[in-house]
């Protein structure tokens, strides 16, 4: 009778799946979420910023914390200091009403491109830049224990970042993660533009 199997098998039912992987204009529309359960989330974008902080207890899809990205400076020995925000560069259709939103810093310099791979819990954004003496990898995950309630829902997100000289000569290099304190910001009210 139709309807009485499914057509599957058991394992093919409870193996894991392939990771997905994102390039080019399908970076614009990931929203991965980080953050314990019940405990508000914001999301890693596919380029590698950080969107839609929804730490307000309500919705909050397209919010942006203002001036909050992480930016790297660095330098081969013997060669010229290079810095940028650490997020590939936005990807069209731009959108508002006055190009890009200062508070993003999209008018930064960004490295050249990012590729995403993810299956929730974990997403690993890789970044290239022809310019850059470094390979630079992003881990991102929540802590998530399945039937451990206490353990997945700590406020908390992790980001992990990877840099590995490509070169022959040694590479002086440092990450500063730029975060406004969201104590007394309600998303409402913006900031100076």
């Amino acid at each position: 009778r139709a309807g009485n199997r499914i057509p599957f098998a058991r394992s093919e039912l409870f193996s894991p799946g392939a990771t997905r992987v994102f390039e080019g204009r399908y970076l614009t529309e990931i929203a991965f979420p980080l953050g314990g359960i019940g405990a508000g989330t914001v999301s890693l974008g596919g380029r590698g910023q950080l969107r839609d902080w929804e730490i307000f207890n309500r919705p909050n899809k397209g919010g942006a914390m203002p001036f909050s990205f992480v930016t790297l400076w660095c330098r081969e020995q013997g060669g010229q200091p290079h810095a940028c925000v650490v997020e590939a560069p936005p990807l069209p259709p731009y959108t508002g009403s006055h190009g890009f939103n200062r508070v993003t810093g999209a008018g930064l310099p960004h490295l050249e491109s990012a590729r995403f791979e993810g299956c929730y819990p974990l997403a690993a954004i890789d970044f290239t830049d022809r310019k850059l003496p470094l390979r630079i990898r992003l881990e991102a995950f929540t802590p998530f224990v399945p039937l451990e309630v206490d353990d997945s829902a700590l406020p908390c997100a992790i980001l992990r970042y990877h840099l590995r000289s490509i070169g022959q000569r040694p590479v002086e290099a440092s990450l500063a993660f730029s975060l406004m304190n969201p104590i007394g910001y309600d998303d409402i009210a913006k900031p100076c533009e």
